[in-house]
């Protein structure tokens, strides 16, 4: 080193060890404050809870109306047959009634379509067994027969049925039929001079009976069935299926000496002379 020059020794600089955690935890600070004020300003903005309402078991239209006053929307998903639920009603609803959900949200409706259903067949122009024949293999049965006097429709052929053919009824259904009684009484007429046994055909006046039967619980559902003889010989007046523990009443009709026998799965159960 030369005489009389001094020369300052350079110190490297060595930065604090604290300045990196000062950083560290400024920006940790400050990420956290984002995430807080994040939060705040969403629950400021976000939708209000309710309360899950109840809307099973009544009609689509009036669950929706439900739904709309919390602030929710129905949304159906599915649909399937019930043989209890009329069909448009809730069967299901997800989230489930008392759930805490926010406004806006869909809810999820799986809707009842009803019992299934089958095709009406046609029956008319044909006798009563083979109608009822027909009906029950759709599983139908018929739950009424109407009588009604007709001049061409051969007796005891069906006239008209309810419901119509190609009608979709659920399955199970009731189905009702009107049945030609056949010619219409006629008074005895006079003969007239040169036309010797002019007269029309004389019934004699008509007798009519109740007939009860009633079908023992438990079991598998049985043909009730129901003829009445008389001076129009053995006519079928009632052909249909009932479940077990029902009973059949029926009013029939009879002219001169009749005599109705009613049958449970063809085997003769009562016989009413009147």
């Amino acid at each position: 080193m030369a005489s009389g020059t001094f020369q300052r020794e350079r110190v490297a600089h060595v930065p604090s060890p604290w300045w990196g955690v000062l950083m560290l935890l400024g920006l940790t600070a400050a990420v956290a404050t984002a995430i807080i004020g994040g939060f705040y300003l969403w629950l400021a903005t976000a939708p209000a809870e309710v309360r899950m309402p109840e809307v099973t078991g009544i009609n689509v239209r009036a669950a929706e109306q439900i739904l709309a006053r919390h602030g929710l929307i129905g949304q159906v998903v599915a649909r399937k047959y019930d043989e209890q639920v009329p069909a448009e009603t809730v069967l299901a609803a997800s989230p489930a009634a008392g759930k805490t959900v926010r406004q806006g949200r869909a809810v999820e409706l799986v809707l009842s379509d009803g019992p299934p259903t089958v095709t009406m067949p046609d029956v008319r122009e044909t006798d009563l067994g083979q109608a009822t024949q027909a009906i029950s293999a759709v599983d139908l049965h018929v739950a009424r027969i109407k009588r009604r006097y007709d001049d061409a429709v051969p007796l005891g052929w069906v006239m008209a049925q309810a419901p119509e053919p190609g009608a979709r009824v659920p399955r199970r259904g009731s189905v009702e039929l009107v049945v030609s009684a056949g010619l219409r009484p006629r008074a005895q007429a006079p003969e007239t001079p040169g036309a010797p046994g002019a007269a029309t055909e004389h019934l004699g006046e008509a007798r009519y009976a109740a007939v009860q039967v009633a079908l023992p619980e438990g079991g598998e559902p049985a043909m009730v069935r129901i003829e009445v003889e008389d001076r129009r010989g053995v006519n079928v007046v009632y052909n249909a299926r009932h479940d077990p523990g029902s009973t059949v009443t029926e009013v029939v009709t009879g002219y001169g000496d009749a005599t109705a026998r009613v049958y449970v799965d063809d085997n003769l159960i009562e016989e009413k002379r009147f």
